[in-house]
């Protein structure tokens, strides 16, 4: 199976190195905007010396931990601040055709750090101030001792199989033409297993036999952690439940939609993990 864990090479803590000007890098978000540095077509985190040289004060600062040993920090600025020269304000999801794998994932840790931090200012019983633990990642209210850590909701996908077919489907919040597999959200009191199966019936209308495990990736649109499994068709004929899907249909390995779920996704992973599969039987 495939491993889409978060990278090795990225080490997470609370407390910042005493110094770590020149090399750090800085994700810094103007509300869901994060700014980038510009080169050609493409884009990359800045570094400490960008960041410097941009003028732009940060109101809030959060250390995230390193990445292959350079410090990385999550940065929120105010809603007014206007793009340095060389720079730009962009959307998260776009930069998943232009940063690495590790990059993409310092971005989106950082984006759920400071939606955390905005939306936890205050204690959410008794209204007290919180405050940042110094030794943990989480906010503690002083007066009543609410504990507060960052939000992960976890999130089944699923790619469901018949033969050399691929379930494939389309929800209404997806890219225009996008096709990918199933998923959901895990509601409380249901484990991985019974949100699988909960989702294909929901959905689709289909039992699926021979359910097993992929892997996993950290998702943060908003604040997701994707589980991924594999499983075959075992009972029912397709029927799409367009409260939730626009459409769904059985594609052949050597035949898929034109636009699919993009590289650094998990749904892309178990579709190229299907074709692999396909393309190994038939040579």
């Amino acid at each position: 199976m495939n491993d889409l864990a978060f990278p090795d090479v990225f080490m997470p803590a609370v407390r910042p190195p005493e110094s770590s000007q020149g090399v750090a890098l800085w994700c810094a978000f103007r509300g869901h905007q994060i700014l980038v540095a510009e080169i050609g077509d493409t884009y990359c985190l800045p570094e400490w010396d960008q960041f410097q040289r941009s003028g732009l004060t940060a109101q809030h600062e959060l250390y995230l931990g390193t990445l292959a040993q350079q410090p990385c920090y999550a940065v929120e600025l105010a809603d007014t601040v206007e793009a340095p020269t060389g720079m730009t304000f962009i959307n998260l999801r776009p930069l998943l055709f232009h940063l690495s794998r590790e990059m993409f994932g310092v971005a989106g840790r950082a984006y759920q750090l400071i939606s955390w931090h905005q939306q936890h200012r205050f204690c959410g019983c008794c209204g007290t101030p919180m405050q940042q633990d110094d030794n943990e990642r989480v906010k503690r209210c002083p007066a009543c001792g609410l504990s507060c850590y960052p939000r992960i909701s976890p999130a089944v996908i699923m790619l469901i199989y018949r033969g050399n077919e691929v379930l494939l489907s389309r929800s209404p919040h997806h890219p225009k033409g996008m096709m990918t597999v199933q998923a959901g959200f895990v509601e409380a009191g249901e484990s991985l297993e019974e949100a699988v199966r909960r989702e294909v019936w929901e959905e689709v209308g289909l039992g699926i036999k021979n359910l097993r495990y992929f892997g996993s990736q950290p998702w943060p649109f908003p604040n997701s952690l994707m589980i991924g499994f594999i499983a075959e068709y075992d009972s029912g004929e397709l029927n799409v439940n367009t409260d939730e899907l626009e459409t769904g249909d059985w594609f052949a390995w050597d035949q898929l939609p034109a636009h699919i779920p993009p590289p650094m996704s998990i749904a892309r992973s178990l579709i190229e993990w299907f074709v692999a599969k396909n393309r190994a039987e038939f040579d």
